[in-house]
Protein backbone atom coordinates (compact mmCIF):
# COMPACT_ATOMS: atom_id res chain seq x y z
CA UNK A 1 0.00 0.00 0.00
CA UNK A 2 2.70 2.20 0.66
CA UNK A 3 4.95 1.44 -2.19
CA UNK A 4 1.09 2.70 -4.18
CA UNK A 5 0.82 5.92 -2.49
CA UNK A 6 4.72 6.57 -3.23
CA UNK A 7 4.39 6.01 -6.42
CA UNK A 8 0.87 8.14 -6.79
CA UNK A 9 3.01 10.97 -5.22
CA UNK A 10 5.77 10.45 -7.59
CA UNK A 11 3.92 10.45 -10.40
CA UNK A 12 1.86 13.94 -9.20
CA UNK A 13 5.08 15.45 -8.42
CA UNK A 14 6.40 14.94 -11.95
CA UNK A 15 3.19 15.71 -13.94
CA UNK A 16 3.20 18.94 -11.50
CA UNK A 17 7.16 19.77 -12.09
CA UNK A 18 6.32 19.27 -16.21
CA UNK A 19 3.49 21.37 -16.61
CA UNK A 20 4.83 24.71 -16.21
CA UNK A 21 7.33 24.11 -18.61
CA UNK A 22 3.93 23.77 -21.23
CA UNK A 23 2.74 26.81 -20.30
CA UNK A 24 5.73 29.03 -20.58
CA UNK A 25 5.56 28.64 -23.83
CA UNK A 26 2.06 30.05 -24.32
CA UNK A 27 2.03 33.41 -25.93
CA UNK A 28 -0.24 35.68 -24.44
CA UNK A 29 -0.92 39.66 -25.21
CA UNK A 30 -2.33 42.16 -22.52
CA UNK A 31 -4.16 44.77 -24.08
CA UNK A 32 -5.95 47.89 -21.63
CA UNK A 33 -8.92 48.20 -23.01
CA UNK A 34 -10.92 50.23 -20.35
CA UNK A 35 -9.40 51.74 -17.12
CA UNK A 36 -12.52 53.89 -15.39
CA UNK A 37 -14.45 50.79 -13.95
CA UNK A 38 -14.81 51.29 -10.17
CA UNK A 39 -13.85 48.09 -8.61
CA UNK A 40 -14.98 45.51 -11.51
CA UNK A 41 -15.74 42.40 -9.67
CA UNK A 42 -17.57 40.25 -12.27
CA UNK A 43 -16.64 39.72 -15.76
CA UNK A 44 -18.37 37.44 -18.15
CA UNK A 45 -18.01 37.03 -21.99
CA UNK A 46 -21.35 37.30 -23.26
CA UNK A 47 -22.44 35.70 -26.52
CA UNK A 48 -22.55 38.77 -28.55
CA UNK A 49 -18.99 39.04 -28.46
CA UNK A 50 -18.72 41.83 -25.50
CA UNK A 51 -17.49 41.92 -21.55
CA UNK A 52 -20.54 42.53 -19.37
CA UNK A 53 -19.10 44.07 -16.47
CA UNK A 54 -20.59 44.65 -12.94
CA UNK A 55 -19.12 47.24 -10.63
CA UNK A 56 -19.27 46.21 -7.21
CA UNK A 57 -19.29 49.82 -5.33
CA UNK A 58 -21.05 51.67 -7.86
CA UNK A 59 -23.82 49.40 -8.83
CA UNK A 60 -23.89 49.03 -12.28
CA UNK A 61 -23.63 47.10 -15.23
CA UNK A 62 -21.78 48.03 -18.08
CA UNK A 63 -21.08 45.95 -22.09
CA UNK A 64 -18.09 46.60 -23.09
CA UNK A 65 -16.34 46.21 -26.76
CA UNK A 66 -13.16 44.22 -26.12
CA UNK A 67 -12.23 45.73 -29.57
CA UNK A 68 -12.22 49.25 -28.81
CA UNK A 69 -13.07 49.61 -25.14
CA UNK A 70 -16.51 51.50 -25.81
CA UNK A 71 -18.62 51.27 -22.93
CA UNK A 72 -22.85 51.21 -22.65
CA UNK A 73 -23.81 51.59 -19.22
CA UNK A 74 -26.50 49.00 -19.21
CA UNK A 75 -28.56 49.42 -15.78
CA UNK A 76 -27.92 51.24 -12.52
CA UNK A 77 -28.74 50.17 -8.91
CA UNK A 78 -27.32 52.48 -7.16
CA UNK A 79 -30.40 53.87 -5.86
CA UNK A 80 -31.47 50.10 -4.65
CA UNK A 81 -29.27 50.04 -1.87
CA UNK A 82 -29.78 51.98 1.40
CA UNK A 83 -26.69 52.91 2.60
CA UNK A 84 -24.09 55.07 1.00
CA UNK A 85 -20.69 54.25 -1.05
CA UNK A 86 -18.11 54.22 0.70
CA UNK A 87 -19.38 53.96 4.23
CA UNK A 88 -18.06 52.34 7.14
CA UNK A 89 -19.18 49.48 7.41
CA UNK A 90 -18.77 48.76 3.72
CA UNK A 91 -20.29 45.11 2.62
CA UNK A 92 -18.01 43.19 1.04
CA UNK A 93 -19.17 42.94 -2.84
CA UNK A 94 -21.78 45.12 -3.55
CA UNK A 95 -23.20 44.24 -6.61
CA UNK A 96 -21.24 40.88 -7.05
CA UNK A 97 -22.78 38.11 -9.41
CA UNK A 98 -23.78 37.96 -13.06
CA UNK A 99 -24.70 35.79 -15.08
CA UNK A 100 -26.37 35.50 -18.51
CA UNK A 101 -28.88 33.20 -20.01
CA UNK A 102 -27.46 30.57 -22.77
CA UNK A 103 -29.63 32.14 -25.29
CA UNK A 104 -29.33 35.55 -23.77
CA UNK A 105 -30.31 36.88 -27.67
CA UNK A 106 -32.50 33.69 -29.35
CA UNK A 107 -35.76 34.19 -26.72
CA UNK A 108 -34.19 33.96 -23.41
CA UNK A 109 -33.38 37.41 -22.83
CA UNK A 110 -32.17 37.53 -19.05
CA UNK A 111 -29.41 38.52 -17.14
CA UNK A 112 -29.28 37.99 -13.27
CA UNK A 113 -28.09 39.68 -10.52
CA UNK A 114 -26.91 39.59 -7.28
CA UNK A 115 -26.04 42.20 -4.75
CA UNK A 116 -26.45 43.72 -1.35
CA UNK A 117 -29.18 45.72 -0.84
CA UNK A 118 -29.74 46.37 2.90
CA UNK A 119 -27.41 47.29 5.87
CA UNK A 120 -29.10 45.80 9.17
CA UNK A 121 -26.59 46.15 12.28
CA UNK A 122 -22.94 45.86 13.35
CA UNK A 123 -22.17 43.31 16.43
CA UNK A 124 -19.68 44.27 19.02
CA UNK A 125 -16.19 43.74 18.96
CA UNK A 126 -15.11 41.14 16.05
CA UNK A 127 -18.50 39.51 15.38
CA UNK A 128 -19.12 41.32 12.54
CA UNK A 129 -21.68 43.60 10.30
CA UNK A 130 -25.03 41.94 8.98
CA UNK A 131 -26.09 43.07 5.04
CA UNK A 132 -28.90 41.31 2.90
CA UNK A 133 -28.30 40.39 -0.35
CA UNK A 134 -30.59 40.62 -3.44
CA UNK A 135 -31.03 39.08 -6.73
CA UNK A 136 -32.40 40.28 -9.49
CA UNK A 137 -33.38 39.68 -12.94
CA UNK A 138 -33.11 41.81 -15.51
CA UNK A 139 -34.89 41.23 -18.87
CA UNK A 140 -33.94 42.93 -22.36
Amino acid sequence: MQTTNKLATLLALLFLSTFPAFAQNESFQMNEIICDLSQPWEIAYGPDGYLWVTEAQNYRVSRINPEDGSQHLLIDLSNNKNFPNYSTPWPQGGLTGLALHPKLFTGQPYVYLAYVFRFDSCQGGNSGCFFKTRRKSVYG
